[in-house]
């Protein structure tokens, strides 16, 4: 089953002739529902080499062809090129990267994408067993030398369940190592596009860990007062113990009670931030709603006019053509009129009835 082509099945001889080499594939998911694709392919040259940056024009003009965007990579000795695809449906992820030479390519079910609503699953075989042991062979000699083959998803709110080797932005950007991966491990992530799961998730934790301190709090204050009000017996402390354990009893509820108010205070401003990016998307999309429908009924008003002076000006052109040819026709009619009568005329004045003629 080909993973990848070119750049991943051919590591080996890729790294033979040119060192090392830069790998990433990049899915940037919006939250209405598209993605942007991007793909770095680059190779680094060895010390005394060059390369010819047209050698990389052939699997840039096939890309385009495709419909990509491609533009020359040349970093830290590092030469290749960068394609990108904007705005493509989540569920035609697989069919935009199909076939691309150079560039990741899959069969039918390498890449899946499951949709349940505002949640989606991908599960992406990208190598086999095979190819990563090929590979984890030289994860000191890439790390060395500043290379890299990673795959990238960017999600609008934190997944839900993922097996990305690293994470950054708050859990929103997951990176998968391919030379740390185990042979044959799918790259899985579950997420949501919608935010108000993130926010139900955030308010069942906060309410969870304020229900527990504030249990917490209820019998530390229980235990002070039992203790307090129980009769007076003197410890191996004597007095100075009693204090003690009244004292301690205090600064754990305090201590309780703050942090009550520390988790608490988290929760709202959390509930906060989540809200706000809620409405900030509402707003979006609400402006991108009445910028569209300001489009097209603008587009629709030019196409109103433009087809009703069309039908003014086929109206006026069929009126011209139908006096002109009424005026034709009546011409010939009256012409042929005059003549008739012309030659009933003459026939009348030459009939004599005395000879019969």
């Amino acid at each position: 089953m080909k993973k990848v082509l070119l750049t991943v099945l051919c590591v080996i001889f890729i790294i033979g002739l040119s060192g090392c080499m830069r790998f990433d594939t990049t899915l940037d998911i919006k939250s209405d529902g598209k993605a942007d694709i991007s793909m770095l392919y680059a190779v680094m040259s060895m010390e005394g080499e060059e390369v010819d940056p047209t050698e990389m024009d052939p699997q840039m003009n096939e890309l385009r062809e495709q419909g990509w965007e491609c533009e020359l990579y040349n970093e830290d000795n590092y030469l290749g090129f960068k394609c990108t695809k904007k705005g493509v449906e989540l569920d035609k992820i697989a069919e935009a990267m199909q076939g691309t030479e150079g560039a990741v390519d899959m069969e039918e079910d390498g890449l899946k994408v499951t949709k349940d609503g505002d949640n989606y699953i991908i599960d992406w075989k990208v190598l086999g067993d095979e190819d990563t042991n090929e590979m984890e062979q030289y994860k000191s000699y890439f790390s060395q030398y500043g290379g890299y083959m990673q795959i990238v998803i960017k999600l609008p709110n934190g997944a839900k369940n993922h097996n990305a080797t690293s994470t950054s932005n708050g859990g929103k950007t997951l990176t998968w190592d391919l030379l740390s991966m185990a042979g044959g491990e799918n790259i899985h992530v579950e997420f949501s596009l919608s935010i108000v799961g993130v926010i139900i998730k955030w308010a069942i934790i906060a309410l969870i860990a304020i229900a527990v301190i504030v249990a917490v709090i209820i019998i530390i204050k229980k235990l002070a007062n039992k203790k307090a009000n129980a009769p007076y017996t003197p410890g191996p402390g004597g007095d100075f113990g009693g204090q003690q354990g009244f004292d301690q009893a205090q600064q754990y509820g305090q201590q309780g009670f703050d942090q009550a108010q520390q988790y608490g205070q988290q929760a709202v401003d959390q509930a906060q931030q989540y809200g706000q990016q809620a409405y900030d998307q509402t707003q979006q999309y609400a402006q991108q709603g009445y910028d569209q429908a300001q489009q097209y009924g603008q587009q629709a008003y030019d196409a109103g006019q433009q087809y009703a002076q069309q039908g003014y000006d086929a109206a006026q052109q069929y009126g011209q053509q139908a006096a002109d040819q009424a005026q034709q026709y009546g011409q010939q009619a009256y012409d042929a009129s005059q003549q008739y009568a012309q030659q009933a005329y003459d026939q009348t004045q030459q009939y004599d009835p005395t000879n019969n003629q």
